[in-house]
């Protein structure tokens, strides 16, 4: 009883609403923010995803609770119907040095020991009274207090690099080129389909305005969406006067193509469209023409991912949309409305442009290139989440394996807090695809992108796209080089 009248005190407006509900909480995930070694007097914040179940006002949740002068205890956001991130601020008369993060409740029922003790640092929970924390994934920050989330980019790391560039693939036939003598205009995203065979979508062999190539008026010659087999060798071309602006991709485990194009300047574009192998649209999400944040449109959708069992999931809020959106919406494989998490915002749960998205590994985690913030997020498919990783740079794209592989094409380049890489470089190739495990984040591999950063056309990374076949080789979409990458493993 003690653990529920402290979260009574802790998250409600009142006692007599929340006493009698008896609420169950389960702690999800703890983030310690560490500060730096110049601010030791500074407010030592901590960050920990909070479930609740059984509360009759959730948003008396927002009540600060104050353990004399030493903590404060806040809601950051609400990051699904049952869950939220809190933050909790310690001074430093309380911390300890060496401690990390360590909350101590109060003794409410006098018999001499705390009623809740959470230890961050060496995550475990102690005297917690049905408090859990299933913490594989714990994430030490190194942020001043109250930038949780955002940040510098960071280093570019060092890391091997067992791959080499396939020359001259794909082949296009000789009807189809880009501007200028080039091979290709913008390609934006690739992908893998069940069959083996690659899938590109580009914004049909067009570089202007350049990182915002157009397809409209383009003609039958310049289709969107193309077919190759594993040798490049084209096997179908379609999409003609469908899209504005390509932007969103992937394949699901029937062959059928799903689509986003973020333009919203009218009809095409604010939608995303399901498509057979053939080239018929099959299903329809969101309003052409129609920008807006309800569960039936879209502001700019990034990107697309399908879940196992046929659930889809739209990366939604391209940076620069009216909306403010920044969020990530999930719908039935029938296309019915399930559930939006996400808003503008640094915190836990919130994106600055969630750029693209993928469901994948061993645990079917939804990962969010998450640009803006400088950082991947990785949540379970119901918008839980697990982690946020910023040793990956500021991310463009995203996929995971089979294997548990996550490739992630990045800049380096420092970068303020919600900002994208805008410049190209000038100095050492600070872009690249990282490779590295999905499960704890762990980096491995780095692949250097190949061309003159100094002349590139557009913001970010140039590896707009990733995806990897059964063989391990990897293909990479590329909006500022005007290019599509095949890479083999050497060793």
């Amino acid at each position: 009883m003690r653990l529920f009248i402290l979260l009574a005190l802790l998250f409600c407006a009142g006692p007599s609403v929340c006493l009698a509900q008896e609420p169950q909480a389960v702690v999800d995930r703890f983030y310690p923010q560490q500060l730096a070694a110049s601010r030791p007097d500074a407010p030592h914040t901590c960050f920990m995803v909070l479930r609740l179940t059984s509360i009759n006002e959730p948003d008396a949740l927002a009540a600060a609770y104050t353990n004399g002068p030493a903590v404060v205890l806040r809601l950051l956001t609400r990051v699904a119907p049952d869950t939220y991130v809190v933050s909790y601020e310690m001074t430093s008369s309380l911390r300890a040095a060496g401690t990390g993060c360590t909350f101590t409740g109060p003794d409410l029922d006098g018999d001499g020991q705390p009623d809740v003790k959470l230890e961050v640092a060496s995550g475990t929970v102690s005297n917690a009274l049905g408090f859990k924390w299933t913490g594989d994934m714990l994430v030490p920050r190194s942020l001043p207090a109250g930038q949780a989330g955002t940040g510098a980019s960071v280093a570019k790391p060092t890391l091997p690099n067992p791959y080499r560039l396939v020359p001259g693939w794909p082949t296009l036939p000789a009807s189809m080129k880009g501007p200028n003598g080039t091979k290709w205009g913008e390609v934006i995203r690739v992908h893998v389909a069940p069959n083996g065979n690659i899938w590109v979508f580009h914004r049909c062999f067009n570089d202007k305005p350049a990182g915002d190539a157009t397809c409209l008026n383009r003609g039958d010659a310049n289709p969107p969406i193309l077919e190759f087999t594993p040798a490049g060798q084209l096997v179908r071309s379609f999409g003609v006067g469908l899209f504005s602006h390509p932007h969103g991709f992937t394949v699901d485990e029937d062959g059928n193509l799903w689509t986003t194009d973020t333009n919203d300047q009218g009809a095409p574009g604010q939608t995303v469209l399901k498509i057979s192998p053939e080239g018929k649209v099959l299903m329809t999400l969101g309003k052409p023409g129609i920008g807006g944040n309800g569960t039936d449109v879209f502001d700019r959708p990034t990107g697309v991912a399908i879940g196992a069992n046929g659930d889809i999931f739209v990366s939604d809020g391209h940076s620069r949309n009216k909306s403010n959106n920044a969020r990530i919406v999930k719908f039935t494989k029938e296309g019915r409305f399930i559930k939006a998490w996400g808003h503008l915002g640094g915190e836990p749960g919130n994106f600055q442009e969630p750029h693209d998205l993928d469901v994948g590994g061993s645990r079917g985690y939804v990962y969010v290139a998450d640009r803006q913030n400088n950082r991947v997020q990785v949540f379970d498919q119901d918008g839980t989440f697990i982690a946020a990783w910023k040793q990956f740079g500021q991310p463009s794209s995203v996929y995971v394996d089979k294997n548990d592989n996550i490739y992630v094409g990045a800049t380096y380049e420092s970068v303020a807090p919600g900002q994208t890489a805008l410049r190209p470089t000038a100095g050492p190739n600070d872009r690249a695809i990282v490779i590295g495990n999905a499960i704890t984040g762990e980096l491995k591999y780095l692949i250097p992108d190949p061309g003159d950063l100094s002349k590139m056309t557009d913001t970010g990374t140039s590896a707009s796209g990733i995806a990897v076949d059964d063989q391990g080789n990897i293909y990479a979409a590329d909006v500022g080089f005007n290019n599509l990458r095949k890479y083999a493993r050497t060793r």
